[in-house]
């Protein structure tokens, strides 16, 4: 608001139309490396942590990309696939996708069929088990503290 005020003091655009008013409101607002910072965000992008499921990464993704209008077809497809985890990245580089929209679908499939536990080395068959994270692994020491804790309770129990 603070902005158009000043724009209509000073008296400095002929601002007649939508369109125009759009241009210059951009003009004022948007950041100065905007595509740089955008560029930047996409290189960093990992399928991990917040960005863990498929459909997430491709939201961050996408925000980041319309940033960059200018950014070629096989170079969004690139930096995409790029973030992906390798199994999916092997995949979307194996086959020959002509389109990010492409690319990112058969990502999703691809994450589903891993996440569902489709594979036995996952724990699959439709047990519920889904993929293992190595920090919930059990170590030997866990073990042996679990089943010391056990004795005791069952010795004070006596």
């Amino acid at each position: 608001m603070q902005w158009w005020e000043l724009v209509n003091l000073n008296n400095q655009f002929n601002i007649t139309t939508f369109e125009a008013f759009q241009v210059e409101l951009l003009k004022y607002f948007e950041p100065v490396n905007r595509e740089v910072n955008a560029r930047k965000a996409l290189s960093s992008l990992k399928q991990m942590g917040v960005f863990n499921s498929i459909s997430a990464y491709n939201a961050e993704f996408t925000k980041w990309l319309l940033q960059i209008p200018t950014m070629a077809n096989d170079e969004q497809i690139f930096h995409c696939s790029q973030g992906f985890r390798n199994r999916i990245r092997l995949e979307i580089e194996r086959s020959e996708i002509k389109s990010l929209a492409e690319a990112m679908r058969i990502a999703d499939r691809i994450d589903s069929i891993y996440t569902r536990g489709s594979f036995p080395y996952q724990g699959g068959f439709g047990n519920g088990v889904t993929t293992m994270e190595i920090g919930q692994c059990t170590t030997e020491v866990q073990i042996r503290k679990t089943v010391s804790r056990r004795e005791g309770a069952i010795i004070q129990r006596k």
